[in-house]
């Protein structure tokens, strides 16, 4: 499982990987998955300016924490 942000690409990815992991960070369902690496995908498209309009899409690995898996079990047993 990933968490992905689509920005277009200023700058650096910095302020995107920032916000991402404030995100994983904070959430209450999911963690890093520390076995696999984050990767980014690059969208253009004809036509375009592509320094100032192409798209790039963000994937960090994460995993449900334990407590959430616990959660969706008990959940899952009682439909």
């Amino acid at each position: 499982m990933y968490a992905c942000c689509a920005s277009k690409t200023y700058g650096l990815l910095t302020g995107i990987l920032d916000k991402m992991h404030r995100w994983i960070a904070t959430n209450n369902d999911y963690r890093f998955d520390e076995e696999r690496q984050w990767f980014a995908e690059y969208h253009t498209f004809q036509g375009m300016d592509i320094e100032r309009d192409a798209i790039v899409k963000v994937y960090i690995p994460i995993m449900l924490k334990e407590s959430a898996r616990n959660v969706q079990l008990c959940k899952a047993k009682t439909i």
